[in-house]
């Protein structure tokens, strides 16, 4: 059941409890199936494991959050909430994951995080983890969140409702943030939304902010046996790599390579780009895919938002969820154009395009240039 549960065989895994195996069982390191599974990564195989898993649910969140596995993260919170579990220690959570660098598990970490005086003092503690293991941006996020939480004080002193939304009439509704406000429930402002064919006319992308892995495909040998990768960091190089290499200096595996074979008038035709490698951080277990001459975009990276009517906009990441009207929206995917947002409760999805700026005007006569 440890072994299954630690390479994600959710199937496994269920056969071997239906067939009688102790979820709460430890080997000889004190591990049992759900450890292994938080720390791998494996959210399917948590909600499986989840009945049955004993007292170990603190070990697996510590575990998780270590690894930045936020999918992880929300059941294990979840499943917490359910069984009124102890107090937790949320400063060991947050200084967990902020010094891996996880800015998805730490926002997750902050939505959650109860309100309070310790709210802002979690907050430092973790910037200074982070910024002590090099992660910067995550060590400007949670410092951003313990300085709002210092100015803004209570939900009731910020005109909060009983949900924990912020009415459109109450403090700061109609002022343009100087910065990017961080995504959180308890935040976010309350407006009328309760279908997913109204998303368009509520919500705006504003902007599209990528990440990209060091990683880019030239081509894969036609036996499949190895791939050229050119590595855009510091300085620019080349590397041949075989599946099961780690690509250096991202915390990466070769996971797949292969070659399509293309089909043109009836004639069977190999073209090279069609090649495709897919590798896995080992960190979060997300497996990505690169195609020769394409940037190999992080799950990290963000897009800026804003509701229609509030001029206050924020950043998100896939997996963010927040309350928009009687939505309880989740961040599925994003893209260039587009953003794709699941509702929690129904499952369906919806897409907010990119609102692309205009350009600025040209200078008149006699008159100087404007700035881009």
């Amino acid at each position: 059941l440890l072994a299954a549960a630690a390479v994600g065989d959710g199937v496994s895994v269920a056969a071997l409890l239906a067939a009688g195996a102790d979820a709460a069982q430890r080997d000889g390191e004190g591990r049992t199936a759900l450890t292994a599974a938080a720390a791998a990564g494996h959210a399917g195989v948590i909600e499986v494991l989840l009945p049955g898993s004993g007292d170990g649910l603190e070990q697996a969140l510590a575990l998780a959050c270590q690894g930045g596995h936020s999918g992880v993260i929300d059941r294990l919170l979840k499943a917490e909430l359910r069984a009124g579990g102890a107090e937790r220690d949320w400063a060991g959570l947050l200084e967990g994951a902020a010094k891996g660098g996880h800015g998805a598990a730490v926002r997750l970490l902050a939505s959650r995080m109860p309100e309070g005086p310790s709210f802002g003092k979690w907050c430092r503690a973790g910037a200074a983890a982070a910024r002590g293991a090099g992660a910067e941006d995550v060590a400007v996020f949670l410092e951003g969140e313990a300085r709002r939480e210092g100015e803004t004080g209570s939900g009731r002193e910020r005109g909060e409702d009983e949900e924990g939304g912020v009415a459109l009439g109450g403090a700061g509704a109609g002022e343009v943030s100087g910065a990017t406000a961080a995504l959180g429930g308890r935040r976010f402002p309350k407006v009328r939304c309760d279908a997913m064919e109204e998303l368009p006319q509520v919500l705006r992308m504003m902007a599209w902010e990528p990440r990209a892995w060091p990683v880019v495909l030239q081509d894969v040998a036609p036996g499949h046996e190895s791939a050229e990768v050119r590595l855009s960091g510091e300085p620019v190089r080349t590397a041949i790599l075989r599946v099961g290499d780690e690509i250096p200096g991202t915390g990466c595996v070769v996971e797949k390579l292969r070659r399509r074979r293309l089909y043109e008038d009836a004639a069977e035709t190999v073209l090279r780009n069609a090649s495709e490698l897919h590798f896995r951080s080992l960190a979060t277990g997300e497996v990505f895919r690169a195609a020769p001459g394409e940037p190999v975009l992080s799950k990290e990276s963000t897009v800026r938002l804003r509701v229609v009517g509030v001029e206050r906009e924020w950043s998100a990441v896939v997996g963010d969820e927040f309350r928009l009207g009687s939505l309880l929206l989740r961040v599925a995917a994003m893209e260039r154009g587009a953003l794709t947002l699941e509702n929690r409760l129904t499952r369906e999805t919806g897409q907010v395009r990119l609102e692309v700026a205009p350009a600025p005007l040209s200078p008149g006569p006699g008159q100087g240039s404007v700035p881009p």
